[in-house]
């Protein structure tokens, strides 16, 4: 909801390399595919296998094509030989049963749910499997060094909000707790008084999000922004398409401003996440267009070469006196 990354900004963090896309796979309309899990083999409808690794399931590595080429589903459509199916064909029940109880352990236990119901039998039916939407890679975050410390004095950050993945997450997260705490350890105690004036702005927010009357739903704010983001800053970007898209995305965040609302708490922790959503979105438009190449997913039509002099380089952006700033360290 990048509720993590919009709380450490505000509060003087500098965040990273946000305008770098990312695609993720699995099975079709259902984001939390657990795309590792699957253990049959990926094929066209012809059943040709559309990677070189497998032409029968794998149960203990799975089909490694969808590692190597997370983009292949789009390929595939693109070419008129699409769609592109998971199938399970000579696996054995208890392989089915392993693999759907590690699907419902890496939180998918509504997709498993929802194959019994639609009378789904993976080991005579094979389902078809998407390339996902633009997500953030592992290199974008809050930039944290190798003690977990964010540009930020007293504040550390590991996880999704910084970057490593799940071993990242475990190894930094165990860091950031230890140097954390030998970091409050030398300081004062802390006086809310100082944050008198933020806690105060915070809560009128919240008093003006329940209060408004007739508001718009948090999710006509997220339909608006998800929209906006994947028709100006989706696989493909230039300058013109990213300079009408912050516009158009700073327009629609006007209406946020004065519009959105909720009739319960519920409903406005959503409203916060919604408008931390919208801050993120304007810095990845521009991030995007300072960054005047192209590399791995991020592809520009009008800067089709990687700039090298950036190779080992990341993309900050930061805070001064209220003014974004951008900088290559």
């Amino acid at each position: 909801t990048a509720d993590g990354r919009m709380m450490a900004f505000r509060a003087g963090a500098a965040l990273c390399n946000l305008e770098m896309p990312n695609i993720h796979a699995g099975i079709k309309y259902f984001n939390r595919g657990g795309q590792a899990t699957w253990t049959g083999v990926l094929r066209d409808p012809a059943g040709n296998p559309v990677g070189p690794y497998v032409d029968k399931p794998l149960h203990d590595y799975g089909d490694i094509t969808i590692e190597v080429n997370k983009n292949i589903f789009n390929e595939y459509a693109e070419i008129a030989r699409g769609p592109v199916y998971m199938d399970f064909k000579g696996s054995t029940r208890q392989e089915i049963d392993d693999m759907r109880m590690w699907l419902s352990h890496e939180g998918n236990s509504t997709l498993v749910r929802h194959l019994d119901e639609e009378g789904v039998n993976l080991m005579t039916h094979a389902v078809e499997f998407e390339s996902h939407g633009i997500t953030l890679p592992l290199s974008s975050g809050i930039v944290f060094n190798e003690k977990a410390e964010t540009t930020l004095p007293g504040l550390y950050a590991a996880g999704d909000e910084g970057y490593g993945g799940m071993a990242g997450a475990a190894v930094f997260g165990r860091i950031a707790g230890q140097e954390a705490a030998a970091y409050a350890k030398t300081q004062p105690s802390g006086a809310m008084d100082d944050a008198a004036g933020q806690v105060k702005a915070c809560e009128d927010l919240f008093q003006r999000l329940l209060d408004r009357a007739n508001p718009a739903h948090w999710t006509e704010a997220n339909s608006a922004l998800e929209q906006t983001m994947q028709d100006y800053c989706g696989y493909v970007r230039s300058k013109t398409m990213l300079d009408a898209g912050l516009t158009h995305l700073r327009r629609v965040r006007a209406h946020v401003n004065e519009e959105l609302g909720a009739e319960n708490p519920h409903e406005l922790m959503y409203c916060l996440g919604a408008i931390n959503l919208y801050d993120l979105g304007e810095f990845i438009f521009v991030l995007a267009e300072d960054r005047k190449e192209s590399r791995a997913n991020f592809k520009r039509h009008d800067y089709t070469m990687p700039d090298v002099r950036l190779d080992e380089k990341r993309h900050i952006i930061s805070q001064k006196d209220g003014q974004i700033v951008l900088e290559w360290r």
